[in-house]
């Protein structure tokens, strides 16, 4: 099932593609995916919308253990 805004489906983007949404350097998407913070699809995909939620999540996490 993929992802959804409005009634429509957002798609699946590759690794580039998504560093440069999340402005951050392709290597820093494998090593988040290494990491477990984002999953890839089958064929090397990332689920647009579930991987920037999820790399939010992980920045809110980190900035939770850091206040502590």
């Amino acid at each position: 099932m993929g992802d959804a805004v409005n009634g429509q489906e957002l798609p699946a983007v590759d690794a580039n593609t998504l560093a440069r949404i999340l402005g951050v350097p392709p290597k820093a998407v494998y090593d988040l995916c290494k990491a477990g913070v984002i999953e890839r699809q089958p064929g090397k995909m990332f689920a647009l919308e579930d991987a920037v939620r999820k790399y939010c999540d992980h920045l809110r996490r980190q900035a939770t253990e850091r206040g502590t």
